[in-house]
């Protein structure tokens, strides 16, 4: 299922304008990212890890797509959910995101 759902993801960032795609895609991992798990279970942490990584994916497929100028005048809007989900997706890798969320 996982290969299906990432195939799925890089047809539509390669099909998509990348302007259009990476402003829709920034925009949905920021609500993804401000909103808690429904359930506190020990999993949520990596199931929303998990889902940032994916969204980073669409992301950075869209990113290489820009025309550089673009490129240069989005990377600044898109700092701090970059930074977000690498903060994310670093601590639970260490088994410590609890502590953080």
């Amino acid at each position: 299922m996982l290969e299906g759902t990432n195939a799925i993801r890089d047809i539509i960032t390669f099909k998509v304008d990348p302007v259009y795609g990476l402003t829709t895609m920034h925009a949905s991992l920021k609500v993804f990212q401000s909103e808690s798990p429904p359930t506190e279970s020990e999993t949520d942490g990596d199931v929303k890890a998990v889902t940032s990584a994916f969204g980073l994916m669409a992301l950075g497929n869209f990113i290489l797509r820009l025309p550089a100028e673009i490129a240069e005048e989005e990377l600044p809007r898109l700092k701090v959910t970059l930074i977000n989900v690498c903060f994310l997706s670093f601590w639970q890798n260490f088994g410590l995101y609890s502590l953080f969320s």
